[in-house]
C-alpha cells in the first residue's frame, strides 16, 4: 500500500542552526526547491526540514544528526523528524502511538544529501537522494605545495567566516550587557547573563534547549579533550522509555559526574543518543545565580517528586544516592562509596517500573581532591561542607578549575526491579533496604574493576 505523507512533525530545534550568510527562510526555500547547487551554498551548521504540498525535503550539514520515523495514523502516515531517537519515541508516546516504535524502524538522513520523501509505503518510507556536496577530482594540479595552499586557504576562509559571525554576536551581547548595567546596575547585568540565548519555551523544570546548545561545545570539550572520557557497557542503556541511572558520586565542588554521564548518553551512544536529566543536591541548586543556570542546562533539583514526574514522562534520570556525602568525601576515602540514602531510588524504581542501570565513574575523585573541610565556613555560607583542595581557596577562582584526570564510565546491565518483585514491593522496607545495599555493592565492584584497568590518574 502506498500513499502520501499526511502529517509532518518537525521536532528539530531551529535555534541550533548556525547559518553564515542566509536567513533560515532562505535556506529552507533552497532545500525545498531541491537544487543541489543552491543547497551547497548554504554555509554553517544546519538541519532543516521543509514541506510543500505532498513533498518533504530534509538536508543537514555533517555535524547535525537527523533521524525520521513513519507512523501510521487514521488520517494518513505521519512523518516524525528529530535529532534523536528518544525525541521520536517521546512524541509517539505522548500521542498513544508508542506501540509502533522500534529503534530499527528509524532512518538516518545522510549528510550532504537532499532527502526527498513524497510517496511512502507502510511501514517503510521510500526516499530519494540528491547529493549537494560532491568531491570533484582533478581540480588541483599534482603539486603538493599547491594542494597545501588550497587546503590552508579554504580553512582560513572558514575560520574567518566563523570569527566574523562570532565577533558580531559577542559585540552585540556586550552592548546588551552594557545597557543592562546602565539601566539596572549589577543586578540588571546578572539578569541579562542569565537570559543568554533564552528559548521561547522551556519545560516545567526550566530546561532551555537554546541555552543547552550554547553550552554544548564546552561540555564536549570537557568530555573529549580535558577528561578524555572512555565508556564501557553504554550499549546496555535503552534509547527510549523511562530509566534510572544510579552511580557513585564525586567531584568535590560541582557535580561534573552527572554532566559527563549525560554527555556520554547524548553524543556517544553507538546506536544514537538520548537526553538524561541529572539530579543535583539542594545546596548546589540553591547557590546564588547557579540554580537558574543549572535548570536551563537540563539539571533538576533532586527530590522524589521531581524524579517521579520525569519518569512518568518516559525520561531518563541520573541519581546519586550518596548525596552530598559522596560529592564532598575526603580524598583519602576516594572510590569508597558512602552510605546510600534510605532507599528512595529503589522505591521509585519499583513504583514506576523504571529499569535501573548501575553506573561507575572513575576519574572524578581526582579533579578536586578534598584534603579538608572548613565547617565554620560552611555554617556561615549555609553549605553542608566547604572543601579545601590543593588549589581552592588558595588560588581564588583559578582554584575552581578541575584537574585533567583521565575518566572512565562503566554502565551495567539494566535491572528490572518492578518486574522481579512487583510494584507493591516498595512497601516492604526490609526488601527495599536489601536491594539498596545490593545495588551499592554492585556499583562498588564496578568501581574497583575500573580502577584495576587504569594505568594512572592522568592517562
Amino acid at each position: 500500500m502506498h500513499t502520501y505523507v499526511g502529517e509532518l512533525v518537525d521536532l528539530l530545534d531551529p535555534t541550533l542552526n548556525r547559518l553564515d550568510d542566509l536567513s533560515a527562510e532562505e535556506a529552507r526555500a533552497r532545500i525545498l526547491a531541491g537544487d543541489p547547487e543552491a543547497v551547497r551554498e548554504i554555509g554553517g551548521s544546519f538541519a532543516i526540514v521543509a514541506r510543500e504540498g505532498e513533498t518533504v525535503r530534509i538536508a543537514r550539514s555533517l555535524d547535525r544528526p537527523v533521524r525520521y520515523f513513519l507512523a501510521k495514523k487514521v488520517a494518513g502516515p505521519a512523518l516524525i523528524v528529530a535529532d534523536r531517537i528518544d525525541a521520536i519515541h517521546d512524541w509517539l508516546t505522548a500521542h498513544g502511538l508508542d506501540d509502533q516504535f522500534h529503534p530499527n524502524y528509524t532512518r538516518m538522513v545522510p549528510a550532504h544529501y537532499i532527502t526527498t520523501i513524497r510517496i511512502v509505503g507502510c511501514p517503510d518510507p521510500s526516499p530519494s537522494y540528491r547529493r549537494f556536496v560532491v568531491p570533484r577530482p582533478g581540480l588541483l594540479p599534482p603539486d603538493t605545495d599547491a594542494i597545501g595552499r588550497a587546503y590552508i586557504g579554504a580553512l582560513a576562509n572558514e575560520i574567518g567566516t566563523w570569527l566574523r559571525g562570532t565577533a558580531e554576536e559577542v559585540l552585540g551581547f556586550y552592548a546588551d550587557l552594557g545597557r543592562a548595567f546602565m539601566q539596572g546596575g549589577l543586578s540588571g547585568a546578572f539578569v541579562r547573563l542569565r537570559m543568554i540565548g533564552t528559548a521561547e519555551a522551556v519545560d516545567e523544570f526550566g530546561y532551555d534547549p537554546s541555552f543547552h546548545a550554547r553550552l554544548a561545545p564546552l561540555t564536549r570539550a570537557l568530555y573529549e579533550q580535558w577528561w578524555r572520557v572512555e565508556t564501557a557497557g553504554i550499549e546496555h542503556v535503552p534509547l527510549s522509555g523511562r530509566l534510572m541511572l544510579v552511580g557513585n558520586h564525586s567531584g568535590g565542588l560541582f557535580p561534573y559526574d552527572g554532566v559527563m554521564i549525560a554527555e556520554a548518553l547524548r553524543a556517544h551512544h553507538p546506536d544514537g543518543g538520548r537526553q538524561a536529566r541529572p539530579l543535583v543536591e539542594d545546596f548546589i541548586y540553591h547557590m546564588p545565580f547557579l540554580g537558574p543556570v543549572l535548570a536551563r542546562a537540563g539539571i533538576v533539583r533532586a527530590s522524589s517528586q521531581n524524579a517521579r514526574r520525569l519518569l512518568r514522562r518516559e525520561q531518563a534520570i541520573i541519581a546519586f544516592p550518596e548525596g552530598a556525602k559522596g560529592l564532598g568525601k575526603y580524598y583519602r576515602d576516594r572510590y569508597r562509596l558512602q552510605r546510600f540514602a534510605r532507599g528512595g531510588f529503589v522505591s521509585l524504581a519499583l513504583q514506576t517500573g523504571a529499569p535501573l542501570v548501575p553506573v561507575a565513574v572513575v576519574g572524578a575523585e581526582e579533579i578536586h581532591p578534598v584534603l579538608a573541610r572548613w565547617q565554620w565556613m560552611a555554617r556561615g555560607l549555609e553549605l553542608p561542607y566547604f572543601p579545601v583542595t590543593p588549589t581552592f581557596p588558595w588560588f581564588g577562582l583559578l582554584g575552581l578549575v578541575p584537574l585533567p584526570s583521565k575518566w572512565r564510565i562503566l554502565f551495567g546491565a539494566p535491572i528490572d526491579l518492578a518486574g522481579q518483585y512487583g510494584p507493591e514491593a516498595h512497601r516492604d522496607e526490609l526488601l527495599v533496604n536489601r536491594l539498596k545495599e545490593e545495588i551499592r555493592e554492585r556499583i562498588q565492584r564496578m568501581v574497583v574493576a575500573a580502577l584495576a584497568e587504569r594505568d594512572s590518574v592522568f592517562r
